[in-house]
C-alpha cells in the first residue's frame, strides 16, 4: 500500500500515539492474565472463561485502537459454522473474534511470542504445525470442536516468517 500524500508532522504523532496504546493495552491485557492465572487452582472451566473473556476484549480492543470500522452486511453464521479467511493480514481474523466467538486456527510458533503469545492462548485456539504429519491431529480438533458447538475460524494464508534482510 502506498500513501497517497506524505505523512504530515500531525499524522506521524498520530500513528505513533495510537501505537502506544496499542501496545500499553496488549500490556494491561496480559498482566489480566497473570493477575487470573491462580483461578486455574480453583476451577480449570472458570480460569478458561475469564482468560478467553480478557483475550477477546484484547482483540476487540485492538481492532478499535488501530481504527478499524466493522460493517457487517447479511446475517452472522450461527454455530457451529467454519470460517475461511482469504486475506494475508489479520484484519479480517480480528474481525471475526470481534464478532463472534469461534476457536481459532493458529500457528504454533505465535505461541513463543512474548505477551501475544499467552493472549492468543487465552482464546483456545487449535495451535497447528505446518507440518503434513499434523493434519490428522488438527482434523481431529476441529472435529471435536464442531460436535460440540463451538466454531471455527482460520486464515490460512497467514504464516509467522522471519523476514531476511536482502543480501544477508
Amino acid at each position: 500500500v502506498v500513501p497517497t500524500q506524505a505523512l504530515n508532522a500531525t499524522d506521524y504523532a498520530r500513528g505513533v500515539m495510537r501505537l502506544c496504546v496499542c501496545v500499553t493495552w496488549m500490556v494491561a491485557c496480559r498482566v489480566g492474565l497473570l493477575i487470573v492465572s491462580p483461578l486455574t487452582l480453583f476451577s480449570r472451566s472458570l480460569s478458561a472463561r475469564v482468560r478467553k473473556r480478557i483475550s477477546r476484549a484484547w482483540i476487540a480492543g485492538v481492532t478499535r485502537l488501530i481504527g478499524t470500522r466493522i460493517t457487517v452486511k447479511g446475517t452472522p453464521p450461527q454455530a457451529p459454522f467454519f470460517i475461511v479467511g482469504n486475506h494475508p493480514t489479520w484484519i479480517d481474523l480480528f474481525a471475526f473474534l470481534t464478532l463472534l466467538d469461534p476457536t481459532p486456527i493458529v500457528e504454533a510458533p505465535l505461541r513463543r511470542v512474548p505477551i501475544v503469545g499467552p493472549l492468543i492462548g487465552g482464546l483456545q485456539p487449535i495451535w497447528i504445525h505446518r507440518r503434513k504429519e499434523d493434519t490428522a491431529r488438527v482434523v481431529e480438533r476441529v472435529h471435536e470442536a464442531i460436535v460440540e458447538g463451538k466454531s471455527i475460524v482460520i486464515a490460512p494464508e497467514t504464516p509467522v516468517t522471519t523476514i531476511v534482510p536482502v543480501g544477508s
